[in-house]
Parts: C-alpha cells; structure tokens; sequence
C-alpha cells in the first residue's frame, strides 16, 4: 500500500510540474513581451512573439 501511495505522489508531482512550468514560461514570455514592446514602441507584436515562445518552451519543458 505504501508503494503505492508513493507512485501516485510521485505522478501527481510530474503532472503538476508541467501545468507550473507552462504558466510560468508563458507569463515571463508576457513580461518580456510587454517590456520590449515599450521600450522599441511595437506593441503588440514583441508580446505576441514572445508569449508565444514562453507557451512552446513550456510544452517542450
């Protein structure tokens, strides 16, 4: 029982692992987006870019 308590811990870490760090690489994305854009006065488009690089490095992490 107790082995198997501890391969349901250990697959709810990974699956939570990967909700994070899709969250996470998309929202440092966004920021990085957002302050090129107004430093270079593009906006929307670096933000654009860049989340959509933050949401493909999240699925590839």
């Amino acid at each position: 029982m107790k082995s198997l308590d501890y391969k349901i811990l250990r697959d709810l870490g990974r699956v939570s692992t990967v909700g994070i760090m899709l969250f996470v690489c998309t929202v440092i994305g966004y920021i990085i987006g957002n302050f090129l854009d107004k430093v270079f006065h593009t906006q929307p488009y670096l933000m654009i870019i860049f989340v959509t690089l933050g949401v493909i490095a999240g699925f590839l992490e």
